[in-house]
């Protein structure tokens, strides 16, 4: 059986036709649980990472080698553990969210009615560390954690770099 391409347009009508627009929504409530994790993950470690380069470790590479860390450095070191931290959070969560969306579709699918069933994370993380262990929550984390790590390095890298040289009231 061969797979005809679609364009992102011909996918968005079939959508719209079989499914109608609230499917595009559909998993959002979850998504946005998912990006508050994440998220808070992610600025906590990148800003503890940050403030430990910049109060502990510069002062002594400074003090013993007599090299200073340039904020671009300090940014792109803080941004990558940042973002591989994120990683632990964004990993299972995302796995999770995407169960239970994709068994809420084949539920939908199966039952013919318009009315989506809800799916418990709860219960999908359960069923996957009981047939996968722990470690069945984290399929696919590394390659989150390569993305995210150099996502946030370059950010982060580059906002440190840009920032002393944007005037603080913005004129050039």
């Amino acid at each position: 059986q061969s797979v005809t391409p679609s364009s992102s347009f011909t996918i968005l009508k079939t959508i719209l036709h079989t499914k109608g627009p609230r499917t595009l929504w559909s998993g959002l409530t979850p998504r946005m649980i998912e990006g508050l994790f994440s998220g808070g993950v992610l600025l906590a470690a990148k800003e503890g990472l940050h403030n430990v380069l910049t109060n502990v470790a510069s002062p002594i590479i400074t003090k013993s080698v007599g090299l200073t860390l340039p904020p671009s450095v300090i940014g792109f070191v803080s941004g990558a553990g940042g973002g591989c931290a994120q990683s632990l959070v964004m990993g299972p969560t995302s796995f999770i969210v995407t169960a239970c969306v994709s068994a809420m579709n084949n539920n939908d699918d199966n039952e013919g009615d318009d009315e989506s069933t809800p799916v418990s994370a709860i219960e999908v993380a359960k069923r996957v560390v009981r047939e996968r262990g722990i470690g069945g929550l984290y399929r696919g984390s590394s390659a989150v954690a390569v993305r995210q790590a150099t996502n946030w390095a370059s950010r982060q890298g580059f906002t440190e770099f840009v920032r002393p040289r944007i005037p603080v009231g913005g004129v050039w």
